[in-house]
């Protein structure tokens, strides 16, 4: 493997490994790794086929906890977030993308939370629009993320439903980056070692969650995704 195999890789590995410990931020690790290595053009398109089997590996080891009805509303809105939101990317130039993503991750990062609670009946179908909506067009959101939180599932319950609703949500997003000609044939290899990572990351997270405490998680998360952040600032304004 060369150098962009071997990051991308090992951003996979922990992504996964952070997924099944923590429910949700492995997304950054990827987009981290793949944005070191390659453009952002790519690494949006690419980024929901490098998870791909980790978010099955987390579905087959959670099952028994998935919230369905959250999963079927959501991925109904997010068919329509998808479409939109694919034909849009295209339009994005590498200097916009860098610049709001990089954006996004700060304010992600360092905005306090909002002490919110959410009923599921009714509120995912649109939640599914918009969080797939600006997962497609930036590769990060946290709407689906910060509404599941406030809801009354429990921490498995978060995990395994999370990683449903992202299954279907990936298997959308890579339908519309695919039709509006992304070509996902050139980067095979490439996809092959991910998800191999994944499914490793995901069993090993499932084994070793107790190791770090959710404290120092968030801590070592947090400037880790400044620093990506800051890169990404400086790449839009190299850009502009």
């Amino acid at each position: 493997m060369d150098l962009t195999a071997a990051v991308i890789t090992l951003g996979s590995f922990v992504a996964a490994w952070v997924n099944a410990s923590f429910a949700t931020g492995g997304v950054y690790f990827v987009i981290a790794a793949c944005s070191a290595v390659i453009p952002l053009g790519v690494t949006v398109p690419l980024q929901p086929a490098l998870v791909y089997s980790s978010l099955g590996a987390r579905i087959a080891f959670f099952r028994r906890h998935i919230c369905w009805p959250i999963v079927l509303t959501f991925t109904s809105g997010s068919a329509i977030g998808v479409f939109l939101g694919a034909r849009l990317f295209v339009r994005l130039s590498e200097s916009l993308l860098s610049l709001i993503i990089g954006g996004t991750l700060l304010l992600l990062t360092w905005t306090p939370r909002l002490k919110l609670r959410l009923s599921v009946q009714h509120l995912f179908f649109p939640i599914g629009i918009v969080h797939s909506f600006l997962s497609t067009l930036f590769a990060i959101t946290p709407v689906l993320q910060v509404a599941i939180f406030r809801t009354s599932l429990l921490k498995l319950q978060i995990v395994s439903t999370l990683a449903a609703c992202f299954f279907f949500q990936e298997s959308l997003r890579m339908i519309g980056y695919a039709v509006n000609g992304f070509d996902y044939g050139s980067y095979l290899p490439l996809i092959l070692f991910s998800n191999i990572a994944g499914i490793a990351g995901t069993w090993t997270g499932k084994r070793t969650s107790h190791l770090i405490s959710e404290a120092t998680f968030r801590l070592l998360f947090r400037w880790l995704m400044t620093a990506i952040a800051l890169r990404l600032l400086y790449r839009a304004w190299l850009l502009a």
